[in-house]
C-alpha cells in the first residue's frame, strides 16, 4: 500500500524475489505514479549482485516503462537511486534522466549491460544532459568498470561536491590523473572503494573536506595519506579509513604533515572485526589498546577515533 500524504514525496520500490520481481507485473504502479511529483524515487533489486535476476529494464511492461521513464526525466526530480538493473547501454541509462534538470544526486549500483565494455559509447557531446549533479555514487562492483566509463561519459560533472566511487581494479583501472579532471576541482567529499591502485595526489584538491576510504592496510594507507597531503590541503576536516582489523606494524611517522592540515578534526580507524563472524569473542578492545600508542600525535590532539564496524551493517556503508 502506498500512503500518499504528500505530492512532493519519495518512493522506493524494493524487488521482493530477485528471480520474479513483482514490479514487472504491477500495473498500480503504472496508475499511481503519473499522479505523483516525487523528488526522490529509489529502484531496488538488494540480491542482484551478479547480473542473475536483475531487473530487465527492456522487458518490463511497456506503459509502467514509460511511467518510470517520465518519472526519471521529470523536471521535479532532486535524487535517484538505481541498483540491480540491466539495460541495453551506458548512453541509454543516462538518457533515462538527460532531461531531469533538477536532479542533483544519482546512485547508481550493480547495473548491467549486455553489450561489451569495449563498444559502449560514451555520452555524445551533441546531446544535452540537464542535470547539475552535486552527488554522484557509482559502484561497479558486480558490473564491470562503470565508474571509469561514468568519469569519462562527458557529462557535466563540474558541480559535483560528493562523490563516492566503488571499483574492481581487474576490471579496469581508473586513470585518476585524467579521469577525475572533470570533479577534481569541485569535490568537498570523497569516498572510495578498493583502492589498490590510488594516487592521492589527485584526489587531494583545494575543496576536500572529507575523504572515506576501504583500505587493504590500514596503517599504510594512513601514512600514504599524511605523505602525500599537498601543502594546500588546508580545508579537510575528516579523515575516514575502514577495513579488516588487523595488527597495526609499527609507529606512524605523521607529525611533521598535521602542520598542512589546519582544520583536520577527525581521523577515524573504522574496523571489522574477524572474530565475531567466525563465532569468537571480539578483539576489538585489545586492538585499540594497541592502535592509541602508535597513533599517539593523532591521540594527544584529541583526533583519534577508533569505531568496531558490525559485519551485519558493514554494507550499509559501502556497496
Amino acid at each position: 500500500m502506498l500512503d500518499v500524504t504528500d505530492q512532493r514525496l519519495s518512493l522506493r520500490l524494493v524487488l521482493s524475489r530477485a528471480d520474479s520481481p513483482w514490479i514487472m507485473a504491477d500495473i498500480a504502479l503504472e496508475r499511481i505514479l503519473p499522479r505523483l511529483t516525487l523528488k526522490r524515487i529509489s529502484l531496488i533489486n538488494p540480491r542482484s549482485t551478479t547480473g542473475k535476476g536483475a531487473l530487465e529494464w527492456n522487458n518490463l511492461h511497456q506503459p509502467l516503462k514509460s511511467v518510470l521513464a517520465s518519472v526519471f526525466s521529470s523536471p521535479a526530480l532532486e535524487s535517484a537511486t538505481l541498483r540491480g538493473l540491466t539495460i541495453s547501454s551506458l548512453v541509454d541509462l543516462l538518457s533515462l534522466f538527460s532531461e531531469a534538470a533538477s536532479l542533483k544526486a544519482l546512485a547508481i549500483s550493480c547495473v548491467f549491460f549486455p553489450t561489451r565494455w569495449e563498444e559502449q559509447d560514451t555520452w555524445p557531446d551533441t546531446r544535452p544532459w540537464q542535470p547539475r549533479l552535486t552527488s554522484l555514487d557509482v559502484s561497479e562492483t558486480s558490473g564491470g568498470p562503470l565508474c571509469s566509463h561514468f568519469l569519462k561519459s562527458r557529462m557535466d560533472l563540474s558541480r559535483v561536491k560528493s562523490l563516492a566511487m566503488a571499483w574492481i581494479p581487474s576490471r579496469g583501472s581508473i586513470e585518476w590523473e585524467t579521469d577525475m579532471v572533470n570533479v577534481s576541482n569541485t569535490i568537498e567529499h570523497f569516498q572510495i572503494y578498493c583502492p589498490q591502485t590510488l594516487n592521492f595526489m589527485s584526489v587531494f584538491t583545494p575543496t576536500l573536506r572529507s575523504i572515506q576510504i576501504w583500505a587493504d592496510v590500514i596503517d599504510r594507507t594512513l601514512v600514504d595519506i599524511f605523505r602525500l597531503c599537498p601543502l594546500d590541503a588546508y580545508l579537510l576536516e575528516t579523515i575516514t579509513l575502514d577495513g579488516i582489523l588487523k595488527p597495526l606494524s609499527s609507529p606512524m611517522t605523521i607529525e611533521s604533515t598535521l602542520s598542512r592540515l589546519p582544520s583536520l578534526k577527525k581521523v577515524e580507524l573504522r574496523v571489522l572485526d574477524n572474530s565475531g563472524y567466525v563465532g569468537r569473542e571480539s578483539v576489538f578492545p585489545e586492538w585499540s589498546a594497541t592502535v592509541l600508542p602508535l597513533l599517539s600525535s593523532l591521540e594527544s590532539r584529541g583526533l583519534l577515533r577508533l569505531t568496531e564496524l558490525l559485519w551485519d551493517s558493514c554494507m550499509d556503508y559501502w556497496p
